[in-house]
């Protein structure tokens, strides 16, 4: 039977998530890493080949592995990136030197300057380098070179990047297969969320209006349904775009400081997908709660409802979705090597 298969890889902090459709192309939705394990080493021995590369972000929790996947022979056929976001700079630290670190500090610190150059110099020999056009017949993104799965891929327009700040240049990319959803998302920011949303809906229906519409349907114990919306959603718009998915990649790992109301609801998912560590932030510690808490459904997942996984918890996420439009979520064994397996 055919089926799309998703696994969010377990990378700590960062996203790496590899999408093999029915006709066997290989897509990966960004290289993260763990430092101790290369997610690129794996990848070749389960692939061999990488079709097509799509980096959300030129950031480093993005990126980590970019340089290993070139060295190990799986360079993608097709690089997909933003291209407003290249070339990468500054995605080393180039501080000096304290006086007060020991050698040790002092030799780590430079071992990973070492490596921040090399992520940096191959990201842009990517965006150098993959510069022809692809021919929509092998494109992956096409339906009909992917026994029917769907991928689109949302860049921010100009008017909403902030030079300043790289989350601002995070896209979001949809898959949809028999009906069944997902959404992946990048270092999204809140604000920008709800501005594009906002902007969308600003002559069809006010914020006020739309939470007054939800609370009215739920005083009624109706199940609130926001595919109201589509009727009044302009066609191809960003509300369109991100509406009603069934599985969702979290937002900036989950961030709670990135926690956008308005765009959870209308992306309306069953689950969320948590990519992340161990917690080391406050904005980290109450992710699970903030998801589950504004979650209105759930999935079964080894016999149990769920409406969050995380990486951090759950390890390596496997969905598999089969062309009858059923389902199997597995999580990895927290242990087990890199949760890839």
């Amino acid at each position: 039977m055919n089926k799309l298969v998703v696994t969010f890889y377990n990378v700590g902090h960062g996203n790496c998530t590899h999408i093999i459709t029915p006709t066997n192309q290989h897509i990966l939705v960004d290289i993260g890493s763990l430092e101790e394990y290369s997610i690129s080493e794996f990848l070749r021995t389960i692939s061999g080949q990488i079709d097509m590369l799509h980096l959300t972000r030129p950031h480093k929790d993005h990126l980590y592995d970019l340089a290993r996947l070139k060295e190990v022979g799986l360079s993608p056929r097709i690089l997909s990136i933003y291209r407003r976001a290249f070339p990468v700079k500054h995605l080393y630290n180039q501080r000096l030197y304290n006086s007060s670190n020991n050698q040790r500090q002092i030799t780590k610190w430079q071992l990973q300057q070492s490596l921040d150059k090399k992520i940096q110099q191959t990201a842009n020999d990517f965006y150098n380098i993959y510069t022809m056009p692809v021919s929509w017949n092998s494109n992956p993104l096409n339906p009909e070179y992917n026994s029917g799965v769907t991928i689109k891929i949302d860049f921010p327009p100009n008017k909403y990047i902030n030079p300043d700040d790289q989350n601002s240049y995070s896209s979001l990319i949809s898959i949809e297969y028999y009906d069944v959803k997902i959404l992946l998302t990048g270092d999204n920011n809140r604000d920008m969320l709800k501005e594009r949303i906002l902007d969308d809906t600003s002559d069809l229906y006010s914020l006020s209006q739309y939470n007054l519409f939800e609370n009215s349907l739920r005083a009624r114990n109706w199940d609130v349904n926001l595919d109201h919306y589509r009727l009044g959603v302009k066609k191809n718009s960003f509300t369109d775009f991100i509406m009603n998915h069934h599985v969702l990649l979290a937002p900036h790992h989950g961030r709670t400081t990135d926690f956008c109301k308005e765009f959870f609801d209308l992306v309306n998912p069953n689950l969320t997908i948590v990519s992340d560590k161990s917690i080391e932030y406050d904005s980290q510690d109450t992710t699970s709660d903030v998801y589950n808490n504004n979650n209105k459904k759930g999935l079964v997942v080894n016999k149990m409802e769920r409406k969050v996984l995380t990486t951090r918890k759950d390890g390596t996420i496997k969905l598999m979705i089969y062309e009858n439009e059923e389902y199997e979520i597995n999580t990895g064994i927290k242990g087990s090597f890199y949760g890839y397996d």
